[in-house]
């Protein structure tokens, strides 16, 4: 989605404000067809929009001008309320970064708001609980606790793939379960709309971990977000191999999964 579009679509909006036409119908319905072409574009899956090279250097620069301990949690609040909405994420050389585009306050956002029992499940999800556990303890159903988790990772736009590493972290700061004020966030500008950026280190596990070099990378190409096949490729493997180390690495971590993965990191500092 180009983020030019957006504002040329947002100052067509802002025209037919100031013009005031006679018929104040046909404003409504002017400025009606405005957002409704706005939100057709972010509705866009987000695995299909490519940043724009000059969105990356802004969120680039304003997250390098603002390398200060934050809390993040006000970004969740935003997203789990439809006030932002996931707009693009990366790996850059030392730092993974997220950008939402925000909607405003007011419950304005495009997307639509999740509900209480998709965010707890979502929540509990992301800090590395297995779903089956979820449900028990929510006395659910396992069909039904799945569904909500779904639902919630298709309002926040994160289906079919792995949800970015920083929002993981947002998550878990935002359930208490890691205090993430590492983690930098700020706002900027970019072509008349307004963006966060959230950023984390990359995974650096030093040698004492007790896991192999070949694990350690694994491990860190896995907490990035990726898959089996992305990371034998990466290392001129078989998924077989990887498999296998990555079991080693649960085992002597005593986890299971990629949010539990993130969750363990963050406690230990691999993230900061």
């Amino acid at each position: 989605m180009s983020s030019r579009k957006i504002a040329e679509l947002q100052t067509r909006s802002d025209d037919a404000v100031r013009s005031a036409p006679a018929d104040l119908g046909l404003l409504e319905r002017r400025v009606a067809l405005t957002r409704a072409k706005l939100a057709g574009l972010l509705d866009q899956p987000i695995q299909e929009r490519a940043a724009p090279d000059g969105l990356r250097l802004a969120a680039t620069a304003a997250d390098e001008e603002h390398a200060h301990p934050s809390d993040p949690s006000p970004l969740w609040q935003d997203l789990v309320n439809a006030r932002a909405q996931l707009y693009t994420d990366w790996h850059g050389s030392t730092r993974s970064y997220v950008v939402a585009l925000m909607h405003g306050g007011g419950g304005s956002g495009i997307k639509r708001p999740l509900g209480a029992s998709e965010t707890t499940i979502l929540v509990r999800v992301l800090c590395g609980t297995q779903q089956k556990a979820v449900a028990c303890d929510l006395n659910i159903a396992h069909s039904t606790a799945s569904k909500r988790h779904a639902l919630a990772l298709g309002a926040l736009d994160i289906r079919r793939r792995a949800a970015p590493l920083p929002l993981v972290v947002l998550a878990q700061h935002a359930a208490g379960a890691i205090h993430a004020t590492w983690a930098r966030l700020c706002l900027f500008e970019y072509q008349g709309c307004s963006f966060t950026v959230i950023s984390v280190s990359r995974p650096r596990i030093p040698h004492e971990s007790r896991l192999t070099a070949s694990e350690r990378d694994v491990a860190a190409r896995f907490i990035e977000g990726g898959s089996r096949w992305d990371i034998a490729r990466a290392r001129s493997t078989s998924e077989q191999t990887v498999s296998c180390q990555l079991r080693g690495i649960f085992a002597k971590l005593q986890l299971s999964g990629r949010n539990a993965a993130i969750l363990r990191a963050a406690q230990l500092g691999w993230l900061q």
